[in-house]
């Protein structure tokens, strides 16, 4: 299942607290206004698939690892260039 049907807002906050990145940040990153990613993140705003798939680029290009644990998605930081390259090689979607 892709992520784009199943990642929450939480999940989509976390992930870009964990890089500490400001809303400008994901903004230039994505294309998407800040307004948008705000709307996003606080659940007031029910996202187009093609916009979570964006932030999931984002998200898992800077570092986040999206993992599927009993059918819900968490994020992971990781530094780690092995990792990256993995992910890399699978796209962006890690389950």
């Amino acid at each position: 299942m892709p992520l784009t049907q199943v990642i929450s807002a939480k999940t989509l906050r976390a992930a870009r607290s964990a890089l500490n990145w400001s809303l400008a940040v994901v903004s230039e990153k994505t294309g998407l206004t800040t307004q948008t990613i705000s709307r996003i993140e606080t659940g007031r705003h029910k996202p187009l698939p093609a916009n979570i798939r964006k932030l999931e680029i984002a998200y898992t290009e800077g570092g986040v690892d999206f993992v599927s644990e009993n059918g819900a998605f968490y994020d992971r930081v990781t530094d780690d260039p092995k990792d990256k390259k993995e992910r890399q090689k699978r796209g962006s979607q890690t389950i």
